[in-house]
């Protein structure tokens, strides 16, 4: 067999004996990422063992649905199992967020492109690469459903997939838990059978029809792709205090908080796009980006400063790569001095003026950090942009970005004002006392809570290797 692969996913994901994690310490978690990243594993996992012929995937969203597809064609049998009742269930139904495989690439070539698998892309995508067409970022909502249909439309194999939603939570975690103790004692002599599993009973399969349960399954391998816990949205100290998760529909774009004090919690990628989502007329920083350049001046100020910013970003990746932290610090000066620079230009400030919604509102945004941490170039560059116009000269009419950096919360309770309730919130060293009426908290996800840690426990060793063995740049599409 011609090796085309030398195993990195494989050393970038193991977290045990004969188990993968494809959730927990990742860099880069767009859905294209999830995709190519599952993908990229049950390749090279089939390809360095060729004895590999059965394969139990824990969660039903991108990543393990990606992982199965891609089994499947490589003609292994797997079991696919998750606690909720369809697959992609925690974009369905979302329709304030939108989503995109390319959008992130921001200002790189190809970042306009929303089609997967990209035209163009090297080599071409096998049959289990899920597809789907789009001129914009879509609500993950569109982007669930249409994840869905392509799906129940895929043509497996008989018997070589099978299914199981709304399994319970805690007879996997068990099991995985028996499979992991049982190969680690493992001899050079040979490979002991896996332990059972038994296939549970009363769940449905991906089409929404009922699951044939209670036959046994004894997989090779386990790929875990069960997400990354639960969030945390309360305001550490004040438990009352507290906003929606990430996934959830919110009431950050109703008119109604055009006219009232809004508050975002955190320095990383979520908090980033909750503030752009109050502060801007679109659903997506692409498409402020796009209406931006439509004056000539403007595109052609950004396109001045789009090859430093790109190489800051790539930069950043490297080192978080080959060094296993990131430099977020470095890449936010360096990206808040350039946006200074652009904010310097008069048309660019007015351009950036027509970008923010109209009001009397003020979006704060509460840091711990100094600098924006984890983030996408494009939320990072274009908040702080917005910041930097505002520096200049107040815009009158339209919503005030406010940040306040190395922030203390010391007062936070629930409160009626004007008959409408909100949020007091009392910073360390600032005299105003401050009334919001709509918060969001992006705290990052709980580490107590990753499905994967109930399993399978990494020593600091061993995560720090994973983390930056991930950090590596994922390629965009895996070619068949």
């Amino acid at each position: 067999m011609t090796k085309r692969t030398n195993g990195l996913a494989l050393l970038a994901h193991k977290c045990a004996a004969r188990t993968f994690d494809l959730s927990t310490g990742v860099v880069h978690a767009s859905m294209r990422d999830q995709i190519v990243r599952a993908q990229l594993l049950i390749r090279d996992l089939k390809e360095n063992d060729p004895t590999c012929n059965r394969v139990l995937i824990v969660g039903g969203g991108v990543g393990g649905v990606s992982a199965a597809t891609m089994a499947c064609e490589l003609d292994m049998d797997v079991v696919l199992v998750d606690s909720q009742n369809k697959p992609f269930s925690l974009q369905a139904g979302v329709t304030s967020r939108f989503v995109g495989p390319f959008m992130y690439e921001w200002p790189e070539l190809g970042h306009d492109c929303q089609d997967y698998p990209p035209p163009g892309a090297l080599g071409q995508p096998s049959d289990a690469t899920p597809k789907w067409t789009a001129a914009h970022p879509i609500p993950a909502a569109k982007f669930a459903e249409n994840l869905d249909d392509w799906l129940v439309a895929h043509r497996f194999l008989p018997g070589t997939a099978r299914f199981y939603f709304g399994v319970v939570p805690a007879e996997v975690e068990a099991y995985v838990r028996a499979f992991v103790a049982y190969h680690g004692t493992e001899t050079v002599a040979g490979v002991p059978p896996s332990p059972e599993y038994v296939l549970p009973k009363g769940c449905l399969d991906h089409q929404g029809k009922p699951a044939h349960g209670g036959t046994s399954f004894r997989p090779d391998y386990i790929v875990l792709a069960a997400g990354m816990g639960d969030e945390r949205v309360a305001l550490p100290g004040f438990p009352r205090i507290r906003g929606k998760s990430f996934w959830d529909n919110d009431e950050l774009k109703l008119d109604k908080t055009r006219h009232a004090n809004s508050c975002v919690f955190g320095g990383g990628d979520g908090a980033l796009q909750d503030v752009l989502r109050l502060l801007t007329k679109h659903d997506h920083p692409l498409q402020l980006i796009r209406d931006l350049r439509l004056d000539t001046a403007v595109a052609e100020a950004i396109d001045r400063w789009a090859p430093s910013l790109e190489a800051l970003e790539r930069q950043s990746r490297l080192v978080t790569t080959w060094s296993g932290t990131g430099s977020f610090e470095d890449i936010d000066t360096r990206c808040q001095l350039v946006a200074a620079a652009l904010a310097g230009e008069a048309v660019v400030r007015e351009a950036v003026r027509r970008q923010l919604r109209e009001g009397r509102g003020e979006v704060h945004h509460v840091m711990r950090e100094r600098c924006f941490g984890k983030a996408y170039l494009l939320n990072r560059f274009v908040v702080h942009l917005i910041e930097q116009c505002q520096k200049l000269g107040a815009y009158r009419r339209v919503l005030t970005y406010r940040v306040h950096r190395e922030a203390s919360i010391t007062d936070a309770r629930p409160t009626v004002r004007d008959r409408k309730r909100g949020f007091f919130i009392s910073l360390e060293d600032d005299p105003k006392h401050y009334f919001f009426r709509w918060i969001a908290v992006r705290y990052g996800a709980d580490s107590d809570t990753v499905p994967q840690s109930k399993m399978v426990k990494l020593n600091p060793k061993t995560r720090a290797d994973r983390t930056s063995m991930a950090a590596i740049p994922l390629p965009l599409m895996v070619p068949d």
